[in-house]
Order: C-alpha cells, then structure tokens, then sequence
C-alpha cells in the first residue's frame, strides 16, 4: 500500500533555488543570464506578476531587463523590441 507523502514545497523549493544560484555563480563568470520582460499596458496584476519575475530571477543571480510599454503600442513597435 502506498503511503502520502506531504512536501514542503517552501523548503523545496528554497534549496532548489540555493542549488541554482551556486550553479549560475561557479559557470557564469563571464557572461550571465538574462531574463527580458515585455509588458505591454497597465495590468496591475501583469505588474505584479513580472516584478515577482524580476524578484526571483535577481535572488538567484539572473540579471533582468523589463520593458513597459503602452497599451497603444503597435504590432511593429513590440516586434522591432522583440
């Protein structure tokens, strides 16, 4: 018979993050990884999200680029960002 096994996803998942920034710090001395953000408009909780994005990325040692754009920007001004 199998038994549960309850987790601790917070715990998991803070050693994973542990584990991924001493990995990113020992192999990235020269170029790092960057996350780019691309938000378009004024979605608070789209705001929300991608600064959560930026949060986590930084703690573990990925650099971060954010870019806000207006709602009223155009399919070839998202695409010559892209």
């Amino acid at each position: 018979m199998n038994k549960a096994v309850i987790l601790d996803g917070q715990a998991m998942a803070k050693q994973l993050n542990e584990e991924l920034k001493e990995e990113i710090s020992k192999t990235c001395t020269t170029h790092f990884p960057t996350l780019a953000t691309i938000l378009v408009g004024d979605d608070e909780a789209s705001h929300i999200y991608v600064g959560n994005k930026n949060k986590q990325a930084h703690s573990v040692g990925i650099k971060t680029q954010a870019f806000f754009l207006s709602a009223q920007t155009s399919e070839i001004e998202l695409l010559a960002l892209i």
